[in-house]
């Protein structure tokens, strides 16, 4: 592969990785992120890069941290009602008391509405 399709490829599957290492990491997810930039990785180190990541569970707190993100695409055109039933579904992750299946389910809901494309082309809904 050359550089230009390296980071193509890099491109292609950050979009479609990017939240779900954001969930695990965040400071991995910064560093990929400023290491794409500075185009410091081969597609083949970015993929090893990748898994790693990806392999890891979830912190809640990083959790609570990507859903604040997600909910960016949404936060302008949102009804206030849809607003308040994602922030309680968030409180209700803190305590124990819903699980982030649901929480995904409901912003895949508003990314359908909403037709957020990028969203629904990642594969952050399809990990927990």
């Amino acid at each position: 592969m050359t550089i230009k399709e390296d980071r193509k490829n890099i491109d292609i599957l950050w979009s479609k990785y990017k939240y779900v290492v954001m969930e695990r990491s965040y400071k991995e997810y910064k560093e990929i992120s400023k290491n794409i930039g500075l185009n410091n990785y081969t597609y083949k180190e970015f993929n090893e890069k990748l898994n790693k990541v990806i392999k890891e569970a979830p912190m809640k707190s990083q959790v609570i941290n990507t859903v604040h993100h997600i909910w960016g695409y949404f936060k302008k055109v949102a009804t206030e009602e849809e607003k308040t039933c994602l922030f309680e579904m968030i409180k209700e992750f803190e305590e124990n008391r819903k699980d982030l299946t649901e929480i995904k389910k409901l912003l895949k809901e508003y990314a359908i509405k909403y037709e957020s494309k990028y969203l629904l082309h990642s594969y952050y809904f399809d990990y927990n």
